[in-house]
């Protein structure tokens, strides 16, 4: 009689990319108990709540974690927003608001700062249409309807617009003619756009193309309108992946590898015009190596600091295995406890290379006939035939991880080719160097297989 078949598992199981429910962030959250802590009371005492920091003149400086590749830096900042959001409903300030923009491999910094915008804007209009929204003077009802009317047209652009034309009341231009500096930031804008005071029904001004400073000014805008009107106290953007905004720059470089690199840059110098504006924060995750060569943010939290262990480990593992597959089968049907701690060990402590190789380690497993708990033997032979069936694929790689492991080394150099980006061994058996794109470390499992004779 044919034995019945495994029952799937939720396909989430060892998922290393980070959750984005806030359910999900707080369940699989793990390990970090001190780092969470510890974000969550700086932040609680450096944000700039209700604009004063900012209206004060006070620095104000972008906020990074950062840390190696795969280390956990992602799922730790959405962990802290989501305790700072509980925060705020417990204290009865609902009038906070959160932005969570990813952005790996978008290419453009535009496109990063545009989703803010999108983001904001969507939150904007949902407050001014609210039935809580308090009367508003004459006065207040020009300057909130000029921020609306700009922010409407720059979203055009989105649309493909090379250029807008934007035909502006006479109430509004005769608003530019006095008080600027003092008066809502809106009018500073139309200001710097070109607009001065005017006569007559009606002025026109003609908007180019937003920049990603013009997107950061844009976002400033509405803030400052939604604190002037008491809807909104503060406004917190998580950039996620700020460093790998473009795909890794090759050698030799071209003039577009040149140009792209630039992206980054610009993105930077953008989220410090946000950062700076009244009643805004941004918070950014990165690894080591960006966020230390750039002066331009300051550390919230280094991971380097806070090594993760093999118990913190283990306890992933099991949160993972009760979430995702606890209808199919128990944590111990899948692997002995030791050989968690040691599947730890392996994983060089880096939680999102832990969890690839779970993922890569289960998917063996269903396969099999027993539902027995697995040991250490089996799971290296796992990795073994891993790296022998991928070996041909990029086999160039191949050849140089296992010569490095011959001389003792445990790094590769990339410095004429990156033989790893992009191929079946990348975050599996080497990782890329937290201090230098041109290098990989050898993951400790890879090390471990090359010590058995079948290689």
């Amino acid at each position: 009689m044919q034995k019945p078949k495994k029952k799937i598992p939720d396909p989430l199981l060892f998922r290393s990319q980070t959750p984005e429910h806030s359910r999900l962030v707080k369940e699989l959250f793990q390990g970090r108990q001190q780092e969470l802590d510890d974000g969550v009371a700086i932040l609680q005492a450096g944000l700039d709540w209700a604009g004063k920091r900012g209206q004060a003149g006070l620095d104000k400086i972008p906020w990074v974690i950062h840390g190696e590749t795969r280390s956990g830096k992602s799922h730790l900042a959405r962990r802290i927003l989501t305790e700072l959001a509980e925060v705020s409903d417990a204290s009865d300030a609902k009038d906070a608001w959160q932005i969570i923009v990813q952005a790996r491999d978008r290419l453009d910094a535009v496109q990063v700062m545009q989703k803010i915008f999108d983001g904001l804007l969507g939150f904007y209009h949902a407050c001014l249409v609210d039935a809580r929204f308090p009367e508003l003077s004459p006065d207040d009802k020009n300057f909130v309807q000029s921020t609306t009317e700009l922010m409407d047209e720059v979203v055009k652009f989105s649309g493909g617009a090379s250029s807008l034309v934007w035909k502006f009341s006479h109430n509004t231009t005769a608003s530019l003619t006095g008080g600027i500096q003092a008066g809502p930031k809106i009018f500073k804008v139309l200001a710097n756009l070109g607009m001065g005071g005017g006569s007559g029904e009606e002025v026109s001004l003609t908007l180019a193309p937003p920049t990603p400073e013009r997107y950061a000014l844009y976002c400033g805008t509405m803030v400052d309108t939604l604190l002037r009107v008491g809807r909104l106290r503060h406004l917190l953007v998580l950039v996620d992946d700020a460093d790998l905004l473009e795909v890794e720059i090759r050698r030799p470089v071209s003039q577009e590898d040149k140009d792209r690199n630039q992206q980054r840059a610009r993105l930077t110098e953008a989220l410090v015009v946000l950062h700076r504006e009244a009643g805004i924060d941004v918070l950014v995750t990165a690894r080591s190596r960006f966020a230390r060569s750039s002066k331009d943010f300051h550390d919230l939290l280094d991971l380097n600091e806070y090594p993760m262990s093999a118990e913190a480990l283990a306890q992933i593992y099991a949160v993972q295995m009760r979430t995702f597959a606890a209808q199919v089968e128990q944590p111990e049907d899948f692997l002995l406890p030791e050989t968690v701690l040691d599947a730890a060990k392996l994983s060089g402590f880096l939680p999102g290379i832990f969890l690839g190789h779970l993922k890569i380690a289960y998917a063996v497993h269903r396969r099999e006939p027993e539902n027995r708990p697995r040991d250490l033997n089996w799971y290296m032979g796992v990795f073994r035939n891993y790296f022998e069936q991928k070996r041909n694929l990029c086999s160039e790689g191949a050849e140089q991880l296992i010569q490095a492991i011959s001389e003792n080394c445990l790094e590769c150099a990339v410095v004429d080719r990156d033989l790893f980006y992009g191929t079946d061994l990348d975050n599996v058996l080497v990782v890329q160097s937290y201090v230098t794109p041109y290098r990989y470390r050898i993951v400790p499992m890879m090390a471990e297989i090359m010590k058995s004779p079948s290689i």
